[in-house]
């Protein structure tokens, strides 16, 4: 029941998000305050309630892809909470906004997608890469301090 209850305040977290992206609203300071919602499991939801919109709604889709790769900007861009979480979410939105369109019939908007798309692989890249470094350099330090190089005199 508690799994139930922390995903629909994720989905309605997330719909809330896209309503205000529509809407042209600010979303930074919502973004802030809940940093605990931004997280693999978001992107779950993201992709679910997509599809159904899509689906559900098709002459729609177009429309609302455009919301989602507005939104995928943004949260490809915020610097706070888990930034590779963030791209993770970006990247998502760029893949479920594909989705809906395709080259021939939005071939401007497809191609804003892909680029926006690769930009968001390369800092996820980037950022992966940093972690890793920061691993390698890392763990030596902590093996080091847990063992005793030279006898105390």
């Amino acid at each position: 029941m508690l799994h139930a209850t922390i995903n629909n305040q994720k989905q309605n977290y997330l719909l809330n998000l896209l309503k205000l992206v529509e809407q042209n609203q600010p979303i930074q300071n919502l973004l802030k305050q809940n940093l605990d919602l931004l997280d693999t499991e978001l992107i779950a939801i993201f992709k679910g309630i997509t599809a159904r919109l899509f689906r559900i709604e098709p002459q729609k889709a177009v429309n609302r892809a455009k919301i989602i790769a507005k939104f995928s900007d943004i949260i490809g861009e915020f610097k706070q909470g888990n930034i590779k979480t963030n791209i993770d979410i970006a990247i998502a939105g760029y893949e479920i906004a594909l989705t809906a369109i395709d080259y021939r019939s939005q071939p401007k908007f497809w191609n804003k997608i892909q680029q926006s798309l690769v930009k968001a692989y390369i800092k996820q890249l980037k950022i992966s890469e940093e972690i890793q470094f920061e691993n390698y350099v890392l763990t030596p330090k902590i093996h080091l301090k847990n063992k005793k190089i030279c006898p105390k005199r």
